[in-house]
């Protein structure tokens, strides 16, 4: 709240009622004023002079220059592109107190100039830093493309001169009106088709001056925009939400078409492309990371026609962006899967626990003798019992059963012998 106190401060201070100036002395042209604010409000538009600027009578882009500077210099100055990139608060604030304050077309244009600028500074934005200057930047500019006030403004001054000439023209040729009228018609129709040419040809004329600042702005805005597009990234921890994002950010990029800043659906298209090939590099760099589900549904998305600004193209014959995003897609996968089956191979091959039986020989040897007999405490040789031989038949392979059964067998026989 402070902030946007100071920001409103310092742009107000150059907007004071217009009745002001004759308590200061400054002397206003009435046609001057009408000029640029047209007659019918001009006692409740903004200031369009500063009582506090030296030679008085400043026109309506001195005045707003004067306002841009002190804005520079106690605002923007201290604008870091970290913060930019943080949450991008100081470019809300200023759209926020350029709408309340009215600002003319020329400042606005400045100032964005100036925020374009700053933000080529910014490492990268995340995607809610984007979702924010797209959402406050048509309601901004809005009221500067808007038809009806946008050609009431400029063809007044127009209007004002056709109308002096028409008067002129029947003051001074009333006679001719009743003796040649047709002649009379014929040429004052050709004086105000001269006039009204030589206005639209007029480099000072209003109607280009406004209809060059609504280009300018439309550009400085639509650099905004890709540059805000290029440096997009997207949150690793949540790419649940990674595709409704990227599919929110076309949404509000398209208001800049419904909002009437965008005329062209060329440069809308440039936009959506922009938006592709940046989410495109965003997904060769970290997508690998992601699980093969969040590509599954990402692929599902484009298919359906959910991320809409995928359908159709401009130029015929192209790949077009939902192909390029479906390969993007596809070639990360395969990546996503490659690392899942590493993963598992790596797994499998682990080495179970090892036991050292360097120190252990009794273990094998009290196995023998519990197998295969043993030997005595003096050396002598102790037969097997007759459920060792049996042991002996079911643990040891056929192919081996041979080899130890008889030498056992044979100590049996001469066992019985002894006691017969």
């Amino acid at each position: 709240m402070k902030k946007l106190t100071i920001v409103a401060a310092s742009i107000l201070l150059c907007a004071a009622p217009a009745r002001v100036f004759a308590d200061v002395g400054v002397l206003i042209d009435s046609s001057a004023r009408e000029h640029f604010l047209g007659s019918d409000s001009v006692s409740d538009s903004p200031l369009i002079f500063d009582k506090a600027f030296p030679g008085g009578g400043l026109m309506k882009e001195a005045r707003h220059s004067e306002t841009v500077v002190r804005y520079v210099k106690n605002m923007f100055n201290t604008v870091e592109s970290s913060e930019l990139e943080l949450d991008a608060s100081s470019f809300l604030d200023f759209t926020k107190m350029g709408s309340e304050v009215s600002l003319d077309m020329e400042s606005a244009y400045t100032c964005l100039r100036l925020f374009y600028n700053k933000m080529k500074g910014c490492e990268a934005l995340q995607d809610s830093v984007t979702h924010n200057i797209l959402e406050a930047l048509p309601e901004f500019l809005a009221r500067y493309f808007e038809p009806e006030q946008s050609m009431t403004y400029s063809l007044e001054f127009l209007r004002k001169d056709l109308e002096r000439r028409m008067v002129d023209h029947f003051t001074n040729h009333k006679d001719q009106l009743s003796a040649e009228p047709t002649y009379f018609f014929a040429k004052a129709a050709r004086e105000i088709s001269t006039a009204a040419h030589d206005q639209f040809r007029n480099p000072e004329s209003p109607l280009l001056n406004h209809t060059e600042w609504c280009e300018r702005l439309r550009q400085v805005s639509v650099r905004l925009v890709e540059l805000c597009l290029g440096k997009t990234v997207w949150c690793e921890q949540s790419f649940e939400s990674i595709i409704p994002s990227f599919t929110r950010v076309g949404y509000l990029a398209q208001q800049l078409a419904v909002r009437g800043i965008l005329t062209q659906y060329d440069d809308l298209d440039d936009i959506y492309w922009s938006l592709c090939q940046r989410f495109k590099s965003y997904l060769k760099v970290v997508g690998h990371m992601y699980p093969v589900s969040f590509f599954e549904n990402a692929e599902d998305a484009v298919v359906s026609g959910e991320v809409f600004f995928l359908e159709g193209e401009q130029d015929d014959g192209i790949k077009g962006k939902a192909e390029l995003i479906f390969d993007a897609l596809r070639e990360t996968k395969l990546k996503a899967m490659a690392r899942d089956k590493q993963d598992e191979l790596n797994g499998q091959a682990q080495p179970g626990p090892t036991v050292d039986l360097s120190d252990t020989p009794s273990l094998f040897a009290d196995e023998r003798h519990d197998t295969h007999g043993g030997f005595s405490s003096d050396g002598q040789r102790i037969p097997p019992e007759e459920d060792d031989i049996e042991v002996a038949e079911n643990v040891v392979e056929e192919e081996q059963a041979p080899k130890i059964i008889e030498p056992l067998l044979a100590e049996k026989s001469v066992a019985l012998a002894k006691e017969g």
